[in-house]
């Protein structure tokens, strides 16, 4: 009797530890896996971000797509150099001019919007800079990184072509004649959106390579047209005929508020006319009272 406990106690030792041994093992099985960064967003060496085999991100920051733009602002003794200097730089450097106007009120002015190759934007600055015909008063620059909005139109972009080769392909496979309208609807809804993202990029990507200049110049006067000077003649008909166009500006103006206050005038005259024939009515009446006490008084008088 005394054997067997002995063997149910040992029994019941090793299924124990047989239950923690598996339970070991299966805790064992859940250890943790290191994770790695993704390789889209992984840094390698010199800082700089590789590009991933699912994505389009920048390799080279010289590759981003930044906008940059100037302003000029000059003043000068002859304006008429000025812009034959200006379009011969133009022309040097193969660029173009979007906008241009000539103010002649008082000294004369230039504004004009050019844009000018990237790669030669240095030298037509520097040009201009060192005219001795042109005195720089100001220049700034500014610049708009649309490498962002530039890789989300360029996915987008890629992604529209696939779904309209996918198109393409479900059109010649299908058969019923509604379907392949609806298919060829949406193919239409489809090119439209590819051409407008391309117009997109092109437009970023001309203004990245051909960058904005705005330059404005004001001529000072010393080197340009002399202000002429009026005779006495014309000065006096100048003189004459501003008289004249005032008298008729008041006089024209006279009759428009004669004609606002017309009403009130019209009050005015009603009014007028009850007061004078009350005050008309009044010393009549007054008048005989005052004649009969008189006639009345004499009588007594008399007697």
């Amino acid at each position: 009797m005394k054997n067997l406990k002995i063997i149910g106690l040992f029994s019941l030792l090793i299924l124990l530890i047989g239950c923690g041994a598996s339970n070991t093992s299966k805790y064992a099985s859940h250890e943790v896996v290191e994770t790695e960064m993704p390789a889209e967003i992984a840094i390698v060496e010199d800082g700089k971000y590789e590009e991933s085999s699912n994505t389009n991100l920048i390799v080279n920051p010289e590759d981003r797509k930044i906008i940059v733009s100037y302003y000029l602002d000059f003043d000068t003794e002859n304006l008429d150099q000025g812009i034959q200097e200006i379009n011969s730089l133009v022309k040097s450097t193969k660029g173009y001019s979007s906008s241009m106007n000539v103010s002649s009120t008082g000294n004369r002015r230039l504004d004009i919007t050019l844009h000018i190759p990237k790669d030669q934007v240095d030298t037509f600055i520097n040009s201009l800079t060192n005219s001795e015909n042109l005195n720089l008063l100001n220049k700034s620059m500014s610049s708009e990184d649309m490498t962002s909005h530039y890789l989300d139109t360029d996915l987008r972009l890629k992604s529209l072509r696939k779904k309209l080769d996918r198109l393409n392909e479900l059109k010649t496979l299908e058969s019923s004649l509604d379907q392949i309208l609806a298919l060829e609807n949406e193919i239409t809804n489809t090119i439209f959106e590819i051409e407008s993202l391309e117009g997109d990029l092109n437009s970023i990507d001309s203004r990245i390579d051909y960058t904005q200049i705005s330059i404005s110049i004001s001529e000072i006067g010393l080197g340009g047209a002399e202000p002429t000077r009026l005779s006495f003649g014309q000065r006096l008909e100048d003189a004459f005929g501003d008289s004249f166009k005032s008298f008729s500006n008041s006089l024209q103006d006279f009759i428009i508020l004669l004609v606002y206050l017309l009403p009130y005038i019209f009050l005015l005259l009603v009014f007028m006319g009850i007061v004078k024939f009350v005050i008309s009515k009044v010393p009549r009446k007054f008048g005989r009272k005052e004649r009969f006490f008189k006639k009345d008084k004499d009588e007594k008088l008399e007697k």
